[in-house]
């Protein structure tokens, strides 16, 4: 879409919002998903949102054929809302079928789709700019369309129903919010994905701009911006399973929050880099500093998620874990592109991330005094142990 939009002579802070305008409509629209999916069957709700976003995938393919600018730009905005409406009743549809019986499957079963989802955003990176590099503009959106088609068609077909299903007074929405613990939890998610958003608006123009000041050049064909874009889901779904398997051990997940934290640090130094540093931007630069945010961010969502299970491990709502992690994610998408659209052309990205940093340290902070006051995370199964012990307090060996 950015290809196009510079093609219509569209600058950045119009194209910019275009893309946030997605994450914002899926969170809007999310509370309404939720109160309609619980009357309706999980096939439909599921079928019907999959055939939402297949329409606007075809759609978007079409944008190759309009050639002024302003239509462009209309047509772009109301595709894009129509698709975050689609992406919002899927999550819902999503939750309410995976949480409506919870049993011993349903951790492994959400954890399948979380890895399903992750390694499908690095994969679709590769393939589409693939696509797009060989076949042109529209091919990618025509083909992408058709396969959820036919997903959609297939689940509409063959997706069993839950014998039980979450009624709406089951799902929280906002309630999550008065504990103190869940709203740290979702500024981390936020913070982490502010980030991702920053980059979706900013990596592209990055990559293929002439730097003036050091008079650097990235010479990148759309594979290879492709790849560079899915280092940091792949990187992400490698490690949220190893720092989940460290949280298990026994280790503090908090704390591990903060030792991510250093990993976006590092990832948001080397990205511009920042002025400070004085150093010049290469294509190894950003390729690690890709794959530092990509630990990053699969240790704190993995993190978040082990260590909101434990805080609520009484708690009879199942969705209060992917509603704080649904909701936090497209939050911080939108954020980070609205923000990379109108302070990208003004500061660089070198300077912009400067915000970026200010946020991860903030964050990181809290979430360090947060460690050392909470209870101490010292189990290795949900029912084996609870959360009785302080980070700080020594062991009573003579027991």
């Amino acid at each position: 879409m950015k290809y196009k939009a510079k093609r219509h002579g569209v600058k950045i802070y119009f194209y910019g919002p275009a893309l946030a305008v997605n994450f914002l409509a899926s969170l809007l629209f999310y509370p309404i998903a939720c109160r309609m999916v619980p009357p309706i069957t999980c096939r439909q709700s599921i079928s019907m949102s999959i055939f939402m976003i297949a329409v606007c995938k075809v759609l978007f393919g079409t944008l190759a054929l309009v050639t002024e600018k302003i239509p462009f730009i209309v047509l772009s905005y109301g595709i894009q809302v129509i698709e975050g409406i689609g992406v919002a009743l899927l999550l819902a549809s999503t939750f309410v079928k995976t949480f409506s019986q919870v049993t011993e499957k349903t951790g492994r079963n959400s954890g399948i789709v979380q890895v399903i989802l992750i390694f499908g955003l690095a994969v679709g990176c590769v393939c589409g700019e693939a696509i797009n590099y060989f076949l042109g503009f529209s091919i990618p959106f025509y083909i992408f369309g058709t396969l959820f088609a036919l997903v959609g068609v297939t689940v509409a077909i063959f997706l069993p129903e839950p014998d039980a299903r979450l009624s709406y007074t089951e799902i929280p929405i906002v309630s999550w919010m008065k504990n103190p613990r869940m709203l740290i939890y979702f500024l981390v998610v936020f913070t982490t994905l502010n980030y991702t958003g920053f980059l979706i608006v900013a990596l592209e123009p990055y990559l293929r701009q002439i730097h003036v000041k050091r008079n650097v050049k990235f010479h990148l064909n759309k594979i290879f911006i492709g790849a560079l874009f899915s280092i940091t889901p792949f990187v992400c779904g490698i490690s949220a399973p190893i720092f989940q398997w460290v949280t298990r051990k026994g280790v503090n997940s908090v704390l591990l929050i903060c030792i991510s934290c250093f990993f976006i640090f590092a990832s948001l130094i080397l990205i511009g880099p920042v002025p400070f540093t004085d150093m010049d931007p290469t294509l190894l630069y950003v390729s690690i500093a890709l794959l530092l945010n990509g630990l990053g961010t699969g240790g704190k969502l993995a993190c978040v998620n082990f260590a909101a299970k434990i805080d609520l491990r009484k708690n009879r709502y199942p969705l209060i874990v992917p509603t704080i992690l649904a909701c936090g994610s497209l939050l911080g998408c939108f954020s980070g592109s609205l923000t990379a659209s109108f302070v990208l052309p003004y500061l660089g990205i070198g300077t912009s991330t400067y915000i970026l940093l200010g946020m991860e340290a903030l964050i990181f902070a809290v979430c360090f005094v947060f460690a050392f006051n909470r209870n101490y995370v010292s189990q290795r199964t949900f029912r084996e142990t609870q959360e009785t012990r302080p980070i700080l307090e020594r062991p009573d060996i003579s027991q």
